[in-house]
């Protein structure tokens, strides 16, 4: 790249790249087109950047002062600034749409759905602890319906010779919590000759899978494994997951 990078992180599912350079915007780009995508504006130069758990925010820390930027990928815009201590752990965001932060010696919690950011709680002395946000939300799963396919701990597992003979195996490619992102990467899949389907969890606690297939034997896709390009591994689904 020209100009160097100051930070970068991928996107959960893997397929974006977000790099921060000396210029004031956020660069994205498509990790397995290597497109550039376009810039998002930013208040000045980013020290560092970090993504939620789902895809839908990107943070960016100012190189200079202690404020926070919360990125909207999908709009490609700025939505909130933030002033916020910077580590390891936070800020992050949890669902559905919260900031979890340090503040002197203590934790807030910030609301983002609203037009303004709004202080909703604070753990006194939470500073000294270490945060992290666990892979759950409140909010419903959409209803599955029933010719879809979809995917549970038992209905999925890594294919063997064992399950080659009686289930259908497919090649996953990606897995993501953003529904967006994971159609969007099976449109481009698809749109280059390749069948790719997106299956949808089946509980609020699954997520969003992209595969590739199905193949009737277990060598033709690990022969299509090696000719996709993108990193993959072969899964079996019964004939009884749909």
């Amino acid at each position: 790249m020209r100009g160097g990078a100051r930070a970068v992180t991928f996107s959960p599912s893997g397929h974006r790249l977000y790099v921060a350079q000396d210029r004031d915007e956020l660069r994205e780009y498509d990790r397995y087109a290597g497109d550039w995508r376009g810039e998002i504006d930013l208040p000045g130069p980013a020290g560092a950047v970090r993504t939620d758990l789902y895809g839908t925010r990107v943070l960016v820390r100012s190189a200079e002062g202690d404020s926070v930027w919360i990125v909207d990928p999908a709009a490609g815009q700025l939505v909130a600034t933030l002033e916020a201590d910077w580590s390891v752990d936070l800020p992050l965001l949890a669902p559905p749409s919260f900031l979890v932060a340090r503040r002197g010696k203590d934790v807030v919690t910030v609301d983002l759905s609203g037009a303004a950011p709004d202080d909703r709680g604070r753990v006194a002395g939470g500073a000294a602890d270490l945060w992290v946000a666990v892979g759950w939300s409140p909010e419903r799963p959409e209803p599955i319906a029933a010719d879809s396919t979809v995917l549970t701990a038992d209905s999925i597992a890594l294919a063997d010779d064992s399950t080659a003979g009686s289930a259908r195996l497919y090649l996953q490619v990606s897995s993501s919590r953003n529904a967006d992102w994971a159609r969007e990467l099976s449109e481009k899949i698809s749109a280059a000759g390749v069948s790719a389907t997106v299956l949808r969890p089946a509980s609020g606690d699954d997520v969003y899978r992209v595969v590739v297939g199905p193949y009737a034997t277990r060598e033709q896709a690990d022969s299509a494994g090696r000719k996709l390009g993108m990193p993959s591994f072969v899964v079996s689904i019964p004939g009884s997951a749909r």
